[in-house]
């Protein structure tokens, strides 16, 4: 399902809410709420299963507080009867029958009471019931917008001058489709494997590919050589469709295109010709046999599809190399290239 900006928190005046953010974006969506607790003039909670006592932040320091947790956390909050903003980690990634009552319960005990107690539900993951959609909004802090990008790279190369005069967009390409707080963390930690913006963006990128294949997918390597011989017209439509993966084009109206069919003989060039496009416009490349996302049932298969999907969508620039769709009579194969891309 497709949520809302978390930063449309404050417009809900939902006292349960539940939001989906990244690990490496915690900080970030602590800062924000610290933010709305002292505009609404109300105390910031913290709490997750790592934790004994309920916390509370307060100048961007974690302290506990008295209040004992035993198993319910949702009943705890709601027996307090405590005015506040209770951020609660770790409960909403895989609701079970008992969390769901507890959910329920807290909706209810929170709607018939005057105090300004608020409960925002976050993880990395949202497994929202349906039966409980209307009860819990659900938000997420997504990743940053080709503005926000641009500016947090912008910053960054002012902040080390010796990358100053270069042309950011590879880096800005590389950094697509990573969380807010991710990107940070990595620039930070890259920073001094390099000596130019190209090189460092290369790092960035592989960083990137290392996370996609870490979850069990197939990232093929860059072409090995740099331009295929007798496809000139071809080479040419490869850099047009670069130019679009400029982060500017969306300014200037222009779409990014949304995929491609190679068809042909085995051997004639198709993995060849994906690996050059993703080479060019710095997108890592997924290569997948689409026999494999075949299960053993129609809901299975649509679920292993899903996934693929999903983590395509959540990776930046991606060019998915979907293999063996069909067989034809003369023996040649079918192979689409595919590009999944924030809008």
């Amino acid at each position: 399902m497709t949520r809302r900006h978390y930063t449309h928190w404050p417009l809900l005046e939902s006292p349960l809410t539940a939001i989906a953010v990244s690990p490496s974006d915690r900080q970030c969506f602590f800062k924000q709420f610290e933010q709305w607790g002292l505009d609404m003039e109300l105390p910031l909670y913290l709490w997750n299963a790592g934790y004994k006592y309920v916390q509370e932040f307060r100048s961007g320091k974690i302290t506990p507080t008295p209040t004992a947790v035993e198993d319910n956390i949702l009943g705890t909050i709601c027996n307090a009867s405590r005015d506040g903003i209770f951020l609660v980690e770790g409960i909403v990634q895989s609701v079970d029958p008992l969390i769901d009552l507890q959910l329920r319960n807290a909706h209810d005990a929170l709607t018939q009471r005057d105090s300004l107690t608020f409960i925002v539900l976050f993880d990395a993951l949202l497994d929202i019931p349906m039966n409980l959609y209307p009860l819990i909004p659900q938000l997420e802090k997504p990743f940053p917008s080709s503005k926000e990008l641009e500016e947090l790279v912008a910053q960054f190369c002012q902040e080390h001058p010796f990358k100053k005069e270069s042309d950011p967009l590879p880096l800005l390409q590389a950094c697509t489709g990573l969380p807010e707080g991710e990107i940070t963390l990595v620039l930070n930690r890259l920073v001094g494997e390099a000596s130019t913006l190209e090189e460092f963006a290369d790092s960035v990128l592989e960083y990137a590919k290392q996370k996609l294949a870490g979850k069990g997918v197939r990232i093929l390597p860059p072409p090995d050589v740099p331009k295929a011989a007798g496809l000139d017209l071809l080479d040419k439509d490869i850099d047009k469709i670069a130019s679009l993966f400029d982060p500017r084009a969306s300014s200037w109206k222009l779409r990014n295109p949304n995929g491609g069919l190679l068809w042909g003989l085995p051997g004639t060039g198709k993995s060849l010709v994906a690996k050059m496009i993703a080479q060019r416009i710095r997108a890592k490349m997924i290569a997948v046999d689409f026999n494999q996302l075949v299960g053993s049932t129609v809901s299975e298969s649509l679920q292993n599809l899903k996934h693929l999907l999903d983590l395509a969508d959540n990776s930046g620039n991606v060019v998915l190399f979907l293999m063996n769709l069909r067989k034809t009579l003369w023996g040649g194969s079918l192979a689409v290239v595919a590009g999944r891309w924030p809008r």
